[in-house]
């Protein structure tokens, strides 16, 4: 019976870990899509100011900026990151943003490409969904 018990106990602890390190895999991805969006959201801000001054481009990033800031903070915070952490991170992304960018418009352009579509989607849909790609690029990594 203990001999059981015991298969029983280690069985639990060994399914644990494999959804503790899914659940892990997850939200370091989605931590860093939102915080990789953000960063682009506040460059691309930036440089539209610079060079475009159109006020609908403008708001559209900054309205991306907001959404992706709460997701952004859920996902460090399950992860166990200080506010320091977070913010330490989304530092560097910023900066390696601007200076690939180096105020170049034409350089932005480049910046879209890469993170347009996917920030823009990830903020305006159920980011669920994003989790659920997550998921199964862990599950095809581990079987």
């Amino acid at each position: 019976m203990k001999k059981l018990l015991g298969i029983a106990v280690l069985g639990l602890l060994w399914c644990n870990n494999g959804f503790t390190s899914q659940i892990e895999f997850v939200y370091k991805k989605m931590f860093a899509d939102f915080s990789q969006c953000n960063a682009y959201a506040a460059t691309s801000e930036k440089i539209n100011e610079i060079h475009n001054k159109d006020s609908d481009i403008i708001k559209k990033f900054k309205e991306l900026n907001n959404n992706t800031l709460p997701h952004l903070y859920h996902y460090g915070t399950e992860l166990g990151m200080t506010d320091d952490q977070m913010l330490e991170e989304l530092y560097r992304l910023m900066n390696e943003m601007k200076t690939y960018v180096s105020n170049t418009y034409s350089r932005l352009l480049a910046l879209d490409k890469e993170y347009k579509y996917l920030c823009f989607s990830i903020t305006n849909q159920n980011h669920e969904l994003r989790e659920e790609h997550w998921k199964q690029i862990y599950k095809q990594q581990n079987q």
